[in-house]
């Protein structure tokens, strides 16, 4: 995948990741009234989040995303974008940590093929559901979720439909803008 590729899906997915946190913390849980499932974990760490869609499972966390599409999946770190593969396999029981799921690397050219249109529809997907939000809540209501952060946002919440959009369009073409 072509670094600058790369750099714009860690851009997004670690703002995503900050919304979609701030969707399920407060008096209530966005996700869960948008038909996600919650698995907590014992220990702490991360809960999980599923629910069926984009053809597949998509399966959240705080540390990134995962779109299952049968026995695979494509996981996109919130630090590294990706796309690594992970076998469902290492989902059951919930999986709260990124080395519970045993991502890896695409292995051959056909399964980086495989992985980049699973990540096209996971970042479809991520752009829909952010498209949701902004109907239902307003940009006002992004805004303010992104200002109480440490780091200023990096895209306008207005603007992260179509740049998930844009992505998943490259990510179909190979992984190059």
């Amino acid at each position: 995948m072509d670094a600058r590729l790369a750099r714009e899906g860690v851009l997004l997915l670690d703002q995503q990741m900050w919304c979609l946190g701030r969707d399920c913390a407060g008096p209530s849980n966005l996700l869960l009234e948008a038909g996600f499932r919650r698995t907590r974990a014992t220990d702490g760490r991360c809960s999980q989040y599923d629910k069926p869609a984009a053809g597949g499972h998509v399966y959240l966390w705080g540390f990134g995303a995962l779109l299952l599409d049968g026995t695979v999946g494509v996981f996109l770190d919130r630090d590294r974008f990706g796309p690594e593969r992970v076998e469902a396999a290492s989902l059951r029981g919930g999986a709260h940590a990124r080395d519970a799921l045993a991502p890896n690397w695409p292995a051959t050219l056909a399964e980086e093929c495989l992985l980049l249109g699973l990540a096209a529809r996971l970042a479809r997907w991520l752009g829909e559901y952010e498209v949701a939000a902004l109907q239902q809540f307003g940009p006002e209501r992004r805004a303010a979720d992104l200002a109480v952060r440490s780091r200023p946002p990096r895209c306008p919440p207005v603007e992260l439909p179509s740049r998930w959009a844009r992505l998943a369009d490259a990510l179909e073409q190979g992984g190059s803008p």
